[in-house]
């Protein structure tokens, strides 16, 4: 189904179009590599090195995806997910963007903090390529 130039899908989750995934990680070597196995994908990365410059370019356009990474300078990956998590509250977003926490560690806690910042789900680094094309391919509207 569309709505506008964006496409819906049966549970109601709004695609942006054309697709987009918001990639935020400081680490240029992992933003390569990322970007390299979104490549199957056929949609536009836009990378941010941060938390403060993801949210601001959050609120200045619809994503289908975050790849949020956790441990950042400036503004981590717990404080921009929350950020963006108002932001669309405060905007009423009837369907909020899925945002996906990549983090180095497994521990309980961890996770944890991530789900309640309001992440939809958590990769542990290192991310490998089927993985990640698993867990974001159906929020791109594939199967």
């Amino acid at each position: 189904m569309k709505q506008g130039n964006q496409k819906v899908q049966d549970d109601g989750h709004v695609i942006p179009s054309p697709l987009a995934i918001l990639l935020v990680e400081d680490a240029e070597e992992n933003r390569m590599v990322l970007e390299a196995f979104l490549k199957p994908l056929n949609c536009r990365v836009k990378t941010a090195e941060n938390g403060a410059e993801a949210v601001a370019m959050f609120m200045k356009e619809r994503f289908s995806v975050v790849l949020m990474d956790i441990e950042m300078p400036v503004m981590d990956g717990i404080a921009a997910t929350m950020n963006i998590r108002a932001w669309e509250k405060q905007n009423q977003v009837d369907a909020p963007t899925p945002i996906f926490a990549l983090t180095g560690h497994s521990s309980g806690e961890e996770l944890r903090r991530c789900l309640e910042s309001g992440c939809n789900h958590y990769l542990t680094k290192p991310v490998r390529r089927q993985q990640l094309l698993d867990t974001v391919r159906p929020f791109l509207g594939g199967e």
